[in-house]
């Protein structure tokens, strides 16, 4: 009963998200979102959006779900368009709406100024983060390639690898400090990323062919485009999985992306750059690890290690801008706390999270589901809506 409540209200917030994004466009389509970041281009923008946005799943975990995307609870549809339509495009409006209210909206009715609301908005934060990390580690040998794991099995057992997640948190707690890395790291990744993509076209041009690839890609393109209507609400329970997790992120990734546009964007350029340019490069990679997978291709140790690289890389991205975006959130409510005190105090929330999540020798003893932490999520999306509406109709 309690799962069925929490299944239906993902699908009202979800068609929810949808409204709001098309309110916005209709009645904010001209306003100016920034006036103050100037330096910040429009690529840098997309290296940080992206990265923020994005973790080693991305590089992971079509490898392992293509071939679970069958029959009806699909809509029968090819993987790869299936794989498009859960990270890519239309769930990318979560992160539009949230950046916008930031941007745009924040500053006027300073909803989050309050410190009940910055403490809210923080842990929601870690709980997000904490449970990309426990992905990490439910993932993890899949991560490494086999030979790795083949070799020296005993590095792998589930608490060793608990200890490898919070060092490697650790690593985006230090990177955290500065904005500076966030920006170096950002760029790194989106390099070593369009290297995946161009050294895989290439491995597939040489034992296959390119046309396969192009054709591959514009099937699964126009495959998502003409059945979008299908990845609005959860198909199912796996696509409800995904949704929950996007909603969790949605705040975070509003709040932080929201102190990098570049000045002078409007809200449909923002719409365009959230939906349109992230699911190019996200199409390219999917289709790569398709034709992967559908003509049975033995990828090169050298190509797995690569994308383990990258993998990690986008996790230390995504961390280390939630543990600046809670630690400054955190700093700003308790005044006398400095910001490298707020941080660590947000690295150890953040483990606690994470082993709550995950457990310390077996994934049995995590007690946090992301079915929780999606819906506070949603909880604060709503409240959100009805302070604004609730402000607009007063006046």
């Amino acid at each position: 009963m309690f799962d069925h409540i929490l299944s239906l209200n993902l699908k009202i917030a979800s068609l929810l998200i949808l409204v709001i994004s098309i309110f916005i466009l209709f009645r904010y389509w001209n306003v100016n979102l920034s006036e103050k970041n100037s330096d910040v281009s429009n690529f840098a923008f997309f290296c940080i959006l992206f990265t923020s946005g994005l973790d080693i799943g991305l590089i992971m975990f079509p490898l392992m779900e293509f071939h679970t995307y069958k029959g009806s609870a699909y809509y029968n549809l090819n993987p790869l368009v299936i794989e498009i339509g859960f990270w890519g495009g239309a769930v990318w409006l979560f992160y539009f709406v949230t950046t916008f209210y930031f941007a745009y909206l924040e500053p006027k009715f300073k909803i989050f100024e309050t410190k009940v609301m910055r403490t809210l908005l923080a842990l929601l934060m870690l709980l997000t983060c904490a449970f990309t990390a426990k992905l990490f580690v439910m993932f993890f040998k899949h991560y490494m390639p086999s030979f790795l794991v083949e070799k020296y099995p005993y590095l792998f057992h589930h608490f060793d690898i608990v200890v490898y997640t919070i060092i490697i948190l650790g690593c985006s707690a230090l990177s955290a400090l500065r904005v500076k890395f966030i920006k170096i790291l950002s760029f790194l990744s989106i390099i070593l990323f369009g290297c995946l993509i161009v050294w895989g076209i290439l491995l597939i041009f040489e034992y296959d062919s390119l046309t396969r690839y192009v054709d591959t890609l514009s099937h699964g393109v126009y495959g998502y485009v003409t059945n979008i209507n299908k990845f609005v609400t959860p198909m199912n329970n796996y696509h409800q999985f995904y949704i929950y997790w996007w909603f969790s992120w949605s705040l975070m990734i509003g709040k932080f992306v929201a102190g990098f546009i570049p000045k002078g964007t409007k809200p449909y350029k923002l719409f365009c750059f959230m939906l349109i340019v992230p699911t190019i490069p996200l199409s390219l990679w999917f289709t790569v690890v398709y034709v992967f997978y559908s003509t049975n291709y033995h990828i090169p140790n050298a190509y797995l290690v690569l994308m383990s690289v990258v993998g990690v890389l986008f996790v230390v991205n995504s961390f280390d801008s939630i543990l600046r975006v809670s630690s400054e959130l955190i700093g700003k409510s308790y005044n006398k706390i400095t910001y490298k005190k707020s941080l660590l105090i947000s690295y150890v929330l953040l483990i606690l999270f994470f082993i709550g999540y995950v457990g310390l020798t077996n994934n049995s003893e995590g007690i946090i589901k992301i079915d929780y932490t999606g819906t506070f999520s949603i909880i604060i999306i709503y409240y959100l809506v009805f302070k604004v509406a609730k402000n607009k109709i007063m006046r």
